[in-house]
């Protein structure tokens, strides 16, 4: 799972040159969009999703404190502030999440909106791409699964995997998130 990775992993945008081929990862990333596109397509007004484990079980990669707040205070936010604008604007009421963010006329016309949406988006992935050590999370992919096979084949290994993914992260602009 990817719940199993110490490190972050992001959604819809990086904005580093990769310095291998991610041929792989291209395809990991698409059949994921795929599949939690279908599995959380719904209609505004949006709703705070709940955590999938409790504000500490992440203690102590993440704090219980830190947490909480991102949370309940900036992935709020982005739901507010969406529901907010479509509420203005009853042609789009009944877009979901994922529409919106793959509307290209969305996307350039009113950038507001996009980037509120992809932040609903991206919390909404990123929690669940974590678990507590008693639940998966922590530590290093099982040796002999396909994604551990995979990182070998495309980076050499973990530690060069997790050096590439550590430096595109700290080196793109905004919250220092990076796809896998």
């Amino acid at each position: 799972t990817y719940g199993s990775y110490p490190i972050i992993l992001s959604t819809l945008t990086t904005t580093t040159q990769p310095r291998k081929d991610l041929t792989t990862m291209t395809i990991l990333r698409r059949a994921i969009l795929f599949l939690v596109a279908f599995a959380s397509a719904s209609a505004a007004p949006f709703e705070l999703p709940e955590l999938p484990y409790k504000y500490d079980a992440l203690q102590p990669i993440i704090g219980e404190k830190t947490l909480r707040t991102h949370h309940t205070k900036h992935h709020a936010k982005y739901v507010s502030t969406v529901n907010t604008i479509l509420s203005r604007d009853e042609s789009k009421i009944s877009l979901t999440l994922e529409q919106i963010i793959q509307s290209k006329g969305i996307r350039e016309n009113n950038p507001f909106r996009f980037n509120n949406a992809a932040q609903i988006w991206n919390h909404s992935f990123y929690w669940k791409c974590m678990a507590p050590p008693n639940e998966g999370g922590g530590g290093l992919p099982d040796e002999k699964g396909l994604l551990s096979k995979l990182i070998v084949r495309d980076f050499g290994s973990f530690d060069d995997f997790r050096s590439d993914i550590e430096s595109a992260a700290l080196t793109a602009f905004g919250s220092g998130w990076a796809w896998l």
